[in-house]
């Protein structure tokens, strides 16, 4: 009888640990927007200057946590699009190298995609870090930049967007 009830309670402190975890872990969301200019040398490497990644500090609320209480946040996904104009395509670019950065931590790479083909795509995956963030995502200055290689000369500017889904793992609040 002892051993059913030490198993039961076992049992329910599983069951209770991982409905915890489901409401501290979650999405968020973030979209930036890039413009690659007109009449851009081909084969130069263009630095497309850092933007804030603005988050949604709301949702913590809906998640009992804060930003502070961050464990764990990784790129769940991460894709361009094109937003103007209507009718352009990645064609013009090569490789694409995204950065994040945020006051005293050092700037890193977190997405790429190299030799890309001319396809005719309007939105794309690159690869991206399986890392850790939750420092950059804890930072209230957190940037992202982007440095772009063309293989065409674009008669227009192409604007774009970056759509970015982080997974993340946090503590509740007064935990």
């Amino acid at each position: 009888m002892k051993k059913i009830l030490i198993f039961s309670f076992l049992f329910m402190g599983l069951v209770a640990c991982e409905k915890i975890d489901k409401f501290t872990q979650f999405s968020i969301q973030t979209e930036t927007g890039y413009e690659a200019p007109a009449d851009t040398t081909t084969q130069t490497p263009i630095e497309l200057g850092a933007k804030p990644l603005i988050i949604n500090s709301e949702i913590f609320d809906d998640y009992q946590t804060s930003v502070d209480l961050i464990d764990k946040a990784t790129i769940k996904t991460i894709e361009l699009q094109i937003d103007q104009p209507q009718h352009a395509d990645f064609n013009f670019l090569t490789d694409i190298e995204i950065y994040i950065e945020a006051d005293n931590l050092p700037k890193i790479r977190m997405a790429w995609k190299n030799n890309l083909q001319n396809d005719q795509l309007q939105s794309f995956t690159p690869e991206y870090l399986p890392d850790n963030l939750s420092e950059y995502l804890k930072s209230d200055n957190l940037k992202m930049s982007i440095v772009l290689v063309t293989d065409e000369v674009l008669t227009q500017p192409v604007r774009f967007k970056v759509k970015t889904a982080f997974y993340i793992n946090a503590e509740l609040t007064g935990k």
